[in-house]
């Protein structure tokens, strides 16, 4: 008998630990929780419902996470910005996190109370078609965790506060330097088209006489040089293939039997949006 006294009592003093804090996530949320719960392991962030911080807001913009988390007088933050390479049948991303130094983050977080984000309750009535493409706010304390969610860019009521983070933070500036620094490929970015990423061998490669040729090429027709975005690239296809420009170290000038090049309309036209910034089109001789 006392033994089973003994186990309804731990029972309950471990339910009274674990039920400290009040979860609140609405059904309309359900998704964009679970979205939240699988992108926070893949990108090693902590999980708010077992953070014993005295608050910590996280705010999911896309592709870019800011996080701060108050511990009695202390405040800190980070950045997370993060990219899917188009691989099929994977949920692998490409991610950088950079901790935010402690002005910015004081700052941020006056922003957010000027902005008074704990009053905000989220605009969405039903869940999202595709989880994660709203303004999604997670906010925890030691008595509650909530998640609210904004549809995209989440008019204007968190407009503002969004345009005041990304300038705080000149995520813009951060962002084209993640793109910039990304190897060549296809990339998924959420709510926009994938982008195509390419760029020029480094100065010490040896380069074929192909690679010479479609390079002087891309400056003569496109205006294209090592000082553009590499998100601006156009498109190399070979033998109805994509290839990346140091692809081209591989076949000489002479192998080829034709090159066309396509722009604007006709591009998109015919290769689709991936095509936007041009394509060089190229054929071996048989």
């Amino acid at each position: 008998m006392k033994r089973n006294i003994y186990i309804v009592v731990f029972f309950l003093v471990l339910t009274n630990g674990f039920c400290q804090k009040k979860i609140n996530i609405p059904e309309t949320e359900t998704g964009n929780f679970k979205y939240v719960n699988k992108q926070k392991k893949i990108l090693k962030l902590d999980d708010l419902i077992q953070s014993k911080n005295d608050l910590d807001i996280r705010i999911w913009m896309g592709r870019q996470v800011v996080e701060l988390n108050k511990n009695k007088n202390s405040i800190s933050g980070t950045l997370t910005l993060f990219i899917y390479p188009a691989i099929k049948f994977s949920d692998k991303l490409i991610y950088k996190k950079s901790k935010l130094d402690s002005l910015t983050s004081n700052k941020l977080m006056d922003s957010l109370k000027v902005n008074h984000i704990f009053s905000l309750q989220g605009d969405s009535p039903t869940e999202l078609i595709f989880h994660g493409d709203g303004i999604i706010f997670e906010i925890s304390t030691p008595d509650q965790y909530r998640i609210f969610t904004y549809h995209p860019w989440g008019g204007s009521k968190v407009e503002n506060l969004i345009y005041q983070i990304q300038d705080l933070l000149e995520i813009d500036s951060l962002d084209e330097r993640f793109i910039h620094n990304l190897p060549p490929g296809k990339y998924f970015t959420g709510l926009e088209p994938a982008i195509h990423i390419d760029k020029f061998c480094d100065h010490k490669t040896t380069t074929s006489s192909l690679y010479r040729k479609i390079k002087e090429l891309l400056a003569d027709k496109f205006y294209y040089d090592e000082n553009q975005p590499v998100t601006e690239f156009p498109l190399l296809i070979l033998e109805n293939h994509p290839v990346k420009m140091c692809d081209l170290n591989q076949y000489e000038a002479d192998q080829i039997d034709k090159i066309k090049i396509f722009q604007d309309n006709e591009a998109t036209g015919i290769f689709g949006d991936l095509a936007e910034y041009g394509v060089v089109y190229m054929i071996l001789k048989k």
